[in-house]
């Protein structure tokens, strides 16, 4: 509580003494100033010490209402409920991208550095963010309750990147389902990790709609109409699945055989015995296992190494032979397809 400077002796006197009687029956401290802006400060040692002992939460979930429901149902003293508004960081624009990246990352991503994101905190949060950070620091522990979807996941990667707890605070992963008492305290119950794979699903969803869905909406808008929306991330998504079911159709597969072989290495008979066929005897044979590589020196087939996606053989040796043979039953295979349907 602060005292500012009061006209005439007997309201200040008067001030002063209630303060005083106040200070010695709750434990405050004053510290005085004797210029004209004279400020009392006062300081609660008893509350301050009962802080320290208690352990503290601070609760971060995405929107204000949810926030206020949720505080609700937890215990003011050891969880203090806050909200972020969704993201906090987001891939920098254009004119963010730092000088030196505006050549390899002109939307925000480094693709000569495996696609790694650049990533600047929305100038809107500014002020959440830096709640949340003066009430973290007066906690020890963070629980981050953002929603279970991928967005959910990568809001509280985000957070946790962004306000970065002191060594000491135990960090955890809640989620649920409903805003109900029994649920979030089963959800504070059970915590969990980080679903990293959650937050590089909703990085690649991103990146794949600034790197080539940014370019889809302006051909719609030229080509259609204004203002349409071109499905920026499900046009991509679609892109690639109809390039591969291209590829899938292109493919053409071949038969090859191989020849493997257990053999035992023999005797003849004993001296004296006959040395008919029927009479060699086998004594303790030594077995080997043998593959057929190779057929008057050309080498055979071996696998998928040996043949490209339409089934035609890329080794040098016997390719026209292999290759007209893959070709022949392929051509049989589409026509007993045909018959069949």
């Amino acid at each position: 509580a602060q005292v500012g400077p009061f006209t005439g002796r007997m309201a200040k006197l008067r001030s002063t003494i209630l303060l005083l009687s106040l200070g010695s029956s709750r434990g405050f401290q004053f510290t005085t100033s004797s210029s004209a802006a004279s400020r009392v400060r006062l300081r609660s040692k008893a509350t301050a010490a009962a802080g320290a002992a208690k352990a503290r939460a601070l609760v971060i979930v995405e929107s204000p209402a949810k926030a206020r429901t949720i505080q609700g149902f937890l215990d003011k003293e050891k969880y203090t409920v806050d909200f972020c508004l969704g993201h906090i960081r987001d891939l920098a624009r254009q004119r963010m991208v730092p000088k030196e990246l505006k050549k390899v990352a002109p939307m925000g991503i480094d693709v000569n550095n495996s696609f790694t994101p650049i990533y600047v905190p929305v100038e809107a949060k500014a002020e959440i963010v830096a709640r949340l950070a003066a009430e973290l620091e007066e906690c020890d522990e963070l629980i981050l309750a953002t929603d279970e979807d991928r967005e959910g996941e990568a809001i509280s990667w985000h957070l946790l990147e962004v306000l970065a707890p002191r060594a000491g605070v135990s960090v955890k992963r809640a989620v649920f389902h409903e805003v109900t008492e029994r649920a979030i305290r089963e959800a504070f119950e059970e915590p969990r990790e980080l679903d990293m794979h959650l937050v590089h699903a909703q990085e690649t969803r991103r990146m794949l709609d600034r790197l080539t869905g940014f370019a889809i909406s302006p051909i719609l808008w030229k080509k259609v109409a204004p203002k349409l929306s071109a499905g920026r991330v499900q046009s991509v998504g679609m892109g690639l699945i109809v390039a591969r079911e291209r590829e899938r159709l292109l493919h053409r597969h071949a038969t090859y055989a191989g020849l493997a072989a257990t053999l035992a290495v023999c005797r003849p008979a004993k001296a004296g015995r006959s040395s008919d066929a029927s009479d060699v005897e086998e004594e303790a044979a030594s077995l080997i296992e043998a593959k057929l590589v190779a057929i008057d020196g050309v080498r055979i087939a071996a696998g998928n190494k040996d043949f490209n996606d339409r089934g035609e053989l890329v080794t040098a040796k016997g390719k026209a032979f292999r290759a007209a043979t893959a070709n022949e039953d392929n051509e049989a295979e589409e026509e007993n397809e045909e018959e069949d349907e």
